[in-house]
Formats: C-alpha cells, structure tokens, sequence
C-alpha cells in the first residue's frame, strides 16, 4: 500500500514555522536530540512501517524555505529568536490496503526542541493564534475541547475524502499539539471518519509525552502520563 500522507504537508508546515497558550513556563524537561524521543518503529503496531527512507531532521532554512524571501527571512528570524535548535519527523504508514476503512492507516510525528523551555513556549504560543487563524481558513477543520497532553496543547481534526478503488472513503486527520519543556510536538492521526475519535490521538500524544518523560528521566519527577484520554465536556 503507498503511504497516504493526507494532510500532512499543510499540517506539519504548521508547525515548522508554528504552537495554544497560557503562562506554561514551569521546569520540564530539556531535550538535546528529537529524535531520541520520538515514538520509534518498535512503538507502533506491527503493520504501520516508516514511509519512505524513514525519518529526517529539519533545519531552520529548511523548515522556512516554502515562504517567499521576504518571510522566509522574518521566518528564520522568529525561530532563531526563540532558539529553536532542531526538528525531526517521521512518518509510519499501514502496509495493509484494508487499514484504510478498518483502523488508523497513518501517523505522522513531528518534534521541535529549543534551546530554553521559555523559547520553546514562545513559539507554542505564537503558533496556536496563528494556527486559529489558519484553521477557519480551511474547509473541514475545526477545533476541538479535549484533555491537554505536557505542559499545553491543542486538538484540532481535518475532515477530507480518499479515494479507494472506485469509492471515496470519507478520512479523518486528528491532530494533537503539545509542549513538554523545550519540546514541540505534534502528532497526527489518519483513520476512516466513521471510525474516528479523538481519543485515539490523544492516547498516541500521551504515548509520545511518556517518552519524552522517560528518556530525559523526568519520568521520576512527574509520573508517566495515562496512555488514553477522554474528551473533555
């Protein structure tokens, strides 16, 4: 089956330049290496592999190069203010056609990581009011009121078609956004619209808080964080 990135280039160039709010700017972690935290093959299911040649570390320029040169410039800026000091993503796509109308056929990470738990905060916030604005911009997308997962976040959904054979399979894409120290993270769901809830992305976000809670040993400290969650009322 070919990795269906649905969704996922408007989603993560969210991000990259991107973050939901609040004076959140308490100690927490402070992570050197994303990838060292980012949820890895042995944490997914058996038939959801890394697509392509696997995950990759994103640069400043590289995460500001889609902008013309004028916000290219104002995008570097921004990020190198906050200290942002380096991005990786991978994407884990089903090898089973039938995932597609059966279960989550697609996740996709995302982790920043900044130089100080303040900048990193900076750039959340900056990011989730340009995201609001982004949002009501697009068909099909909305906010949603859940659990928050580290420090902050914010949950949205994207709902879309797929075309499978001759029909066009209704998906939904549920992202949660969040902040764990001087870490950003957004993680992605792809799963069939009427098999969709949002407590599948947030069970996935509490995976990857988890990791983040455990590899910097601040596991000790805070607790490991629940493997599901429930929509808040």
């Amino acid at each position: 089956m070919r990795p269906l990135l649905l969704f996922t280039t408007f989603a993560l160039l969210l991000l990259a330049a991107c973050g939901g709010g609040g004076d959140q700017q308490a100690a927490g972690p402070v992570i050197q290496d994303p990838e060292a935290v980012a949820l890895q093959p042995s944490d997914m299911p058996v038939d959801l592999v890394a697509a392509g040649e696997g995950g990759i570390h994103v640069t400043t320029e590289q995460a500001c190069a889609s902008a013309d040169a004028i916000e290219r410039q104002a995008c570097i800026d921004r990020l190198n203010s906050w200290g942002r000091r380096d991005n990786y993503q991978v994407t884990y796509a089903s090898t089973d056609p039938n995932t597609l109308v059966s279960g989550v056929f697609q996740i996709t990470l995302s982790v920043s990581v900044y130089e100080t738990i303040k900048g990193a905060h900076a750039s959340y916030s900056y990011n989730v009011d340009r995201l609001k604005g982004l949002l009501k911009e697009n068909p099909g997308t909305s906010l949603l009121k859940a659990e928050a997962v580290g420090d902050e976040s914010v949950t949205w959904v994207n709902n879309s078609t797929q075309t499978l054979g001759s029909r066009d399979v209704p998906i939904s894409s549920y992202v949660v956004d969040f902040r764990r120290g001087n870490a950003i993270v957004r993680i992605q769901i792809a799963i069939a619209e009427a098999l969709g809830k949002v407590d599948e992305a947030l069970s996935w976000a509490r995976r990857a808080d988890a990791r983040i809670l455990h590899v910097s040993g601040w596991e000790t400290i805070l607790g490991t964080p629940s493997p599901t969650a429930t929509v808040a009322p």
